[in-house]
């Protein structure tokens, strides 16, 4: 519950920053920000995962050439 006020607070602070012109604008993007960067998140985890999974079936260790374990594939 306190988290949720807390971010509110922050989104609140960030677009009286804003122009009046751009507090409607500022406002929906600060709302869609943290929904677009967990499925990014997301897909990038997925991808990892499927590209692990082809790997063992293929018999072979799969992406692991970045990071440990292959943690930085999505981003390279």
């Amino acid at each position: 519950m306190w988290f949720e006020e807390l971010l509110i607070a922050i989104k609140h602070y960030l677009v009286l920053q804003m122009p009046g012109s751009l507090q409607p604008v500022g406002s929906a993007f600060l709302s869609c920000l943290p929904i677009m960067t967990s499925f990014g998140g997301l897909f990038a985890l997925a991808t990892l995962l499927e590209r692990k999974m082809l790997g063992r079936i293929q018999n072979r260790y799969g992406p692991n050439r970045v990071g440990p374990g292959g943690l930085l594939q999505p981003v390279a």
